[in-house]
């Protein structure tokens, strides 16, 4: 589990949350199942010749690549088999 999850918090609410946290771990499996599927659905949305047709298509890449960013972050802070590097 990444340190952030219980960073600030004193060794009893570390120790409480970390339980709490690895208890939820089917939940965040599933979340993991649902952001794939954000990430799939972003994928095919940016996708295609005639997305560079439309006025402003850099700017949608941009936001949809700072989404992808955002889930990825969310992504590898809820797999709680890794570690901090």
């Amino acid at each position: 589990m990444k340190t952030i999850w219980t960073q600030g918090l004193d060794q009893e609410d570390k120790e409480r949350f970390e339980r709490v946290i690895l208890g939820a771990k089917s939940v965040l499996r599933r979340l993991d199942e649902i952001i794939d599927q954000r990430l799939k659905a972003i994928d095919s949305l940016e996708t295609g010749i005639e997305k560079y047709t439309q006025p402003g298509w850099d700017a949608i890449q941009a936001h949809y690549n700072g989404e992808k960013a955002s889930i990825k972050y969310i992504k590898n802070l809820i797999n709680l088999d890794q570690k901090d590097n």
